[in-house]
């Protein structure tokens, strides 16, 4: 019955791993 915290988990962890590309992205354009 504690499902949704490990989805919270995942959702955390997603959305740092995609701020985190965004990141290196920009650094890499420049």
């Amino acid at each position: 019955m504690m499902n949704w915290v490990f989805v919270l988990q995942g959702v955390i962890a997603i959305g740092l791993a995609v701020l985190a590309i965004a990141v290196i992205l920009r650094q890499r354009r420049r």
